[in-house]
């Protein structure tokens, strides 16, 4: 298992502040999130332009499959995260549903977009939603099943972002990355949720991410 975070940045200017304080040999290994909910925000081409003529970060994740910023992420060196809404997740949960997800929002963009993960949902364990909870994995293995059909579910990996909250210190011991075991484990409020996903009883090589605060 792998775990992963992003920083939270909303525009560019966070992005230099951020590589100002950050030290050189670190930034490589640095994911941002892209969000869109904010006033005045420069265009997708312009943004992806900053990060990758600006910056040596190389990956970036969205909250949706907007198809103008996956667009605007094509022919560069970024691996791009795109989710699926929490509220698309019921439905996706079924596989004809997820075949056309991955037809309309993967597959016209791949590979001149370099796609390596997508998120299903966003810290869906936290909102206690026991209907949501309960379909989120059926969810992620029709989505990897519609990646396997189109035969690039060895390129692009299915994961789903929780909440920092999922964690608590324990005798059982998270990999982070190379890096070697942490102290940090789930919360047995989530360890069956958790485990479920990370375990490869589906065949599939899941990555865990943690959403930090946002900057």
């Amino acid at each position: 298992m792998t775990t992963y975070s992003y920083l939270h940045l909303h525009t560019p200017s966070q992005l230099l502040l951020l590589l100002v304080l950050l030290p050189h040999h670190l930034s490589t290994a640095i994911g941002v999130n892209y969000g869109t909910v904010a006033d005045n925000l420069p265009p997708p081409s312009q943004v992806a332009a900053f990060i990758t003529h600006q910056t040596t970060i190389d990956k970036v994740k969205i909250f949706d499959a907007n198809p103008d910023i996956i667009k605007a992420f094509a022919n560069t060196n970024i691996s791009l995260t795109i989710t699926v809404p929490n509220d698309a997740v019921l439905a996706l949960a079924k596989p004809s549903a997820a075949n056309s997800w991955v037809a309309n929002n993967v597959l016209p963009f791949y590979p001149a977009t370099k796609i390596r993960r997508i998120a299903v949902g966003n810290e869906i364990l936290a909102t206690g939603d026991k209907n949501l909870i309960a379909h989120l994995l059926p969810a992620m293995k029709a989505i990897y099943s519609a990646l396997q059909s189109a035969d690039i579910a060895g390129d692009i990996q299915v994961s789903t972002p929780h909440s920092l909250g999922i964690l608590s210190i324990s005798n059982r011991r998270v990999r982070v990355g190379s890096g070697g075991a942490t102290t940090g484990s789930f919360s047995p409020r989530f360890w069956s949720s958790t485990a479920r996903q990370t375990r490869p009883s589906w065949s599939a090589p899941t990555p865990t991410s943690a959403s930090p605060k946002k900057l």
